[in-house]
């Protein structure tokens, strides 16, 4: 019945029980009778670009799940709308409204809720616990998103241009969605720093980000210059007979020797055998069996010192092996 001059719903359409959709586009309709009731399978209503100045309570006890009432003359949404469980697009942009009531938090399976051009101040709170897809309130005179808003997880598209909006900044909007939530998050640790930190940590909304949860932004493990990467990546294919050793880095033989002479510690001999003053007067032998002991520790720490130096070359060499099985497999 769309584009005609209907200033209210004929009578006879109230009597298809069995109607499903109504579609009243561009008419002259100010009022909407309570014979509507009848159309108990009506699921979905456009009653856009009419003249209605409030939007009936009877509507809200109609099966609806599509209702589109834009470009009308509507300066409030009634709190019976909050019946509309099955509801999964509102529509009511392009009017009067100032004020949207706390009862629409009520409408579980909604959507896509749109208020764009209309007189918003704020946004209810309630619109937080509602399974928002797409939400689109631009052109009206909202000036804060509220930080529970974090909580919309499925929201993808948030449209909120020609705002005079101070939280989040003007500069953050631009830059889109996730840079909002962000904002919204941080806001919400700021209002309640003494929570523990897994409810002040960030929530996900449905975003690309919740992809890799347990690693930076968009870094992708290659299994290179990692500590395990040699051991249980490549191991199969570099085709070493030397068992993999895990290095943290790679460093030059001589930044090994370096690092062993400046963490040398000098060993005197009178630290590593000192005698006690009774022992001042020793025979001959016996001084010379303490200089043997004493070039005999000596001898040992060398040794091992030694050995820790062919330890770490070795380990260097192995890493170098694996690193060029890698780039032949690569």
């Amino acid at each position: 019945l769309s584009r005609n001059r209907l200033s209210e719903i004929p009578v006879e359409a109230c009597h298809f029980v069995s109607l499903e959709s109504l579609n009243l586009y561009q008419n002259c309709i100010r009022y909407i009778p309570e014979a509507v009731l009848n159309l108990q399978a009506l699921t979905f209503l456009n009653i856009s670009r009419n003249q209605l100045s409030t939007l009936p309570v009877h509507l809200c006890n109609l099966p609806l799940k599509v209702l589109i009432a834009s470009n009308n003359k509507l300066v409030s949404l009634p709190e019976e709308i909050g019946h509309l469980r099955h509801l999964t697009e509102l529509d009511v942009s392009c009017n009067e409204i100032q004020t949207v009531p706390s009862q629409i938090g009520n409408l579980e399976a909604l959507r896509d809720f749109n208020v764009r051009r209309n007189h918003l101040i704020r946004l209810p709170e309630e619109l937080a616990e509602v399974p928002l897809i797409r939400l689109d309130f631009s052109c009206n005179k909202v000036t804060a998103i509220p930080v529970c808003y974090r909580n919309l997880r499925h929201l993808q598209v948030i449209t909120l241009e020609n705002n005079p909006l101070q939280s989040p900044p003007a500069q953050i909007c631009i830059k889109g969605k996730i840079h909002i939530f962000k904002y919204l998050n941080i806001q919400a640790c700021k209002i309640a720093p003494d929570l523990p930190d897994f409810e002040r940590r960030p929530l996900g909304f449905g975003s690309h980000e919740e992809l890799y949860s347990g690693r930076p932004y968009g870094a992708l493990d290659s299994g290179f210059n990692s500590v395990d990467s040699g051991d249980k990546r490549w191991s199969g294919n570099e085709g070493s007979p030397v068992k993999p050793i895990a290095v943290r880095g790679f460093q030059k033989t001589e930044d090994m020797k370096r690092y062993s002479h400046q963490n040398r510690v000098p060993v005197e001999p009178s630290s590593v055998l000192s005698l006690p003053p009774s022992h001042n007067r020793l025979s001959h032998s016996d001084l010379e069996l303490h200089q043997r002991r004493e070039q005999l520790v000596e001898c040992t720490r060398r040794e091992a010192q030694l050995a820790a130096l062919q330890y770490e070359e070795e380990k260097i060499r192995t890493k170098q092996i694996q690193r060029d099985a890698v780039l032949d497999f690569v």
